[in-house]
């Protein structure tokens, strides 16, 4: 995945298009980890999981040829966030009416479902940030060397202590030290650019959309 998978104008494109097995199973695998999250978030039980995330792909399947582009960026990012809303939603209100007669506290949990609704949009962007850095840390991953990137990655991510890394390296604290930082910056640029990316693919596919439109209303 050294590509952002979030909106690309090629992949929105075939998804849009004919029939594309290859497309859908691109895009599955790009969002999947991060529904599954989200799904995971609201209380939806592990062994639920799994058919939840199928029914906000198979949502998004039935969708897709609808979806207009906005003018605005990161426009497909709100389309998917809502239908993946209204689908894990609606999929946690059943299983819990199914489990309402059992006792309160399937009882209550319907009760916090409002309030889980307005939370939802939170969770997705915070779900959403942490899915943009794992991209960004493959790519930036793929470009350092092998130690740079694990001085980074066992001290900021794993929490270990700079000397210990530096240690197992056989590295200078202060290499770690820069090391770290290194790989912090390539970071940052990397999800701008993933960002900027994200953006320009919504553009060029309002672009494509409009053309689309107005070649339609010719009289051939």
């Amino acid at each position: 995945m050294h590509d952002s998978p979030d909106t690309r104008l090629s992949l929105l494109l075939r998804l849009q298009g004919a029939q594309d097995e290859f497309a859908w199973a691109e895009f599955c695998n790009s969002y999947h980890a991060i529904l599954s999250r989200v799904a995971r978030s609201i209380g939806l039980k592990e062994q639920d999981i799994p058919d939840a995330v199928q029914e906000i792909l198979i949502a998004v399947h039935r969708s897709i040829e609808g979806y207009v582009p906005h003018p605005h960026p990161f426009s497909f990012r709100g389309w998917l966030a809502k239908i993946a809303k209204n689908t894990a939603m609606n999929y946690l209100t059943r299983r819990l009416q199914r489990q309402a007669s059992g006792g309160d506290s399937a009882f209550e949990r319907m009760q916090q479902i409002p309030d889980m609704r307005q939370e939802f949009d939170q969770r997705w962007k915070l779900e959403h940030q942490r899915h943009m850095l794992e991209v960004a840390a493959v790519n930036v991953a793929s470009r350092v060397n092998g130690h740079t990137f694990a001085a980074f990655w066992r001290t900021s991510v794993l929490g270990e202590s700079v000397e210990s890394v530096a240690r197992d390296l056989k590295l200078s604290v202060g290499a770690v030290y820069v090391a770290r930082g290194r790989v912090m910056a390539h970071l940052q640029r990397e999800v701008k650019q993933l960002e900027a990316s994200e953006s320009d693919s919504e553009h060029a596919s309002q672009e494509r959309k409009d053309s689309h439109d107005g070649c339609s209303n010719l009289q051939l």
